[in-house]
């Protein structure tokens, strides 16, 4: 990085150990991130840290420090662009089911704390079986293949793909649902590039709900459960199965 003679740095999550890189890089200007985690003391130039104003906003907060106006930026969410045929093989996988019947549910989420547990997904997947009106896909990594496995065992409506589809595939999957279920994780982002109707459900390692919503969800189409200070404990599964039917019917992915 020194060899590269950068003029200006941009450490994005504000952290100690970037601005610290940006500085021994020898780089000039450097833009970070105040009141997060300390790592602006190292900095020129640093945008201030709110928790109430979604993260990828906030990144483009720091390149306006360059003078780029923030009027010219396209809709702040992921982009993400997908072939026709990786549109069609997703489609496939729904088995002819129609869109407003398909339920993409995203498994993991990091680790234990982040994730709503396993016994009330498997509840939820329980009822939503007996409804008779959803075709349920799970996804995940391959660490998450066995827990899929097990979710969906005995239940004809769930099909388990956890480690099973690639990235790629995966997005795919989520621009061809009609809701989506997940964790605080990739899919909660995958969701939001396409604009899908969303729950997530919120592991007990979340003080808040809103502030999770405010923080990471740029999807207007989600609904973020989980604790409040005045509220402890994660969304029951019938909060969940409620919630879920009160979801927007989704618009065709573009």
């Amino acid at each position: 990085m020194r060899s590269r003679r950068a003029d200006v740095g941009v450490d994005v999550l504000g952290s100690p150990p970037g601005a610290l890189l940006l500085l021994r890089a020898g780089i000039p200007r450097r833009i970070g991130v105040r009141g997060y985690a300390g790592g602006a003391t190292a900095c020129t130039d640093a945008i201030v840290y709110s928790e109430n104003e979604y993260v990828g906003r906030s990144a483009l907060r720091q390149v306006e420090l360059l003078g780029l106006a923030g009027d010219r930026w396209p809709p702040v969410r992921p982009q993400v662009f997908l072939a026709p045929a990786e549109r069609a093989a997703a489609a496939a996988a729904w088995d002819a089911a129609a869109p407003a019947q398909r339920l993409l549910v995203g498994l993991g989420g990091g680790h234990s704390e982040k994730c709503w547990p396993t016994a009330h997904l498997r509840s939820l997947l329980e009822m939503l079986h007996r409804q008779n009106r959803w075709t349920i896909l799970l996804v995940g990594g391959p660490g998450d293949r066995d827990a899929g496995g097990e979710l969906a065992q005995g239940l004809s409506s769930v099909k388990n793909l956890a480690g099973a589809v690639n990235l790629r595939d995966t997005l795919a999957l989520a621009a061809t649902s009609g809701r989506i279920i997940c964790n605080s994780s990739f899919v909660l982002h995958a969701a939001a590039a396409f604009d899908r109707p969303t729950i997530v459900t919120l592991g007990p390692v979340f003080a808040s709900a809103r502030a999770h919503a405010a923080q990471w969800s740029c999807n207007p189409h989600a609904l973020v459960l989980g604790s409040e200070p005045n509220h402890p404990g994660v969304a029951s599964p019938e909060a969940v199965a409620s919630a879920l039917l009160k979801l927007p019917p989704a618009e065709p992915a573009s």
